[in-house]
């Protein structure tokens, strides 16, 4: 995506080396290496690469506390990557709801303003739509579409969504008004 490599710095000197979250000394080397000046922002990909911890439990409450408290000491803003759980085959919603986050409710907990994207039209993914779906710093902004192409963030008009009936809906309807 043409982003400037020589700027990216990672937390050790071999950047093949992931940071583990749950380490103590890797924490302390974090801190030590954000504190630099130079650095603006820190990227943490992700949540579940970067610690040992269950997700599931409210012990993973720890990694992202520490991670908005460095935020905050240090006056910088932290990306924290994580993932959302599939969408189950009756969910008709139109937009993402922070419940679709994946693990433990503590992971938002901490978190200030949460984004999230996905492919909202079945038949076009490469449309994506980037929502607020969290957010304590400000209003909740309309969602922004865009795309992707030979590593160029390109961004557009958010189409209509367009609910297309797959044949699992219909099965599940099917199943659902036998049960009824």
């Amino acid at each position: 995506m043409n982003l400037p490599l020589d700027r990216v710095i990672t937390p050790f000197e071999d950047p093949m080396l992931d940071i583990q979250l749950d380490n103590k000394s890797h924490r302390e080397h974090l801190q030590k290496k954000a504190s630099d000046v130079g650095i603006k922002i820190i990227i943490v990909d992700s949540l579940s690469g970067s610690n040992q911890r269950d997700e599931n439990k409210k012990e993973i409450s720890e990694i992202v506390k520490f991670l908005a408290e460095l935020a905050r000491d240090l006056n910088k803003p932290i990306i924290l990557n994580h993932h959302l759980n599939k969408a189950s085959p009756n969910d008709n919603s139109k937009t993402i709801a922070i419940n679709r986050l994946r693990g433990s409710s503590a992971i938002t907990q901490f978190a200030r303003v949460i984004w999230a994207i996905d492919a909202p039209i079945v038949n076009e993914p490469e449309i994506k739509r980037l929502s607020v779906i969290k957010s304590n710093l400000g209003g909740m902004p309309e969602p922004i579409g865009f795309t992707v192409k030979e590593g160029q963030i390109n961004f557009i008009k958010l189409p209509t969504e367009q609910n297309i009936e797959k044949q699992e809906d219909k099965a599940f309807q099917i199943l659902m008004n036998l049960l009824i």
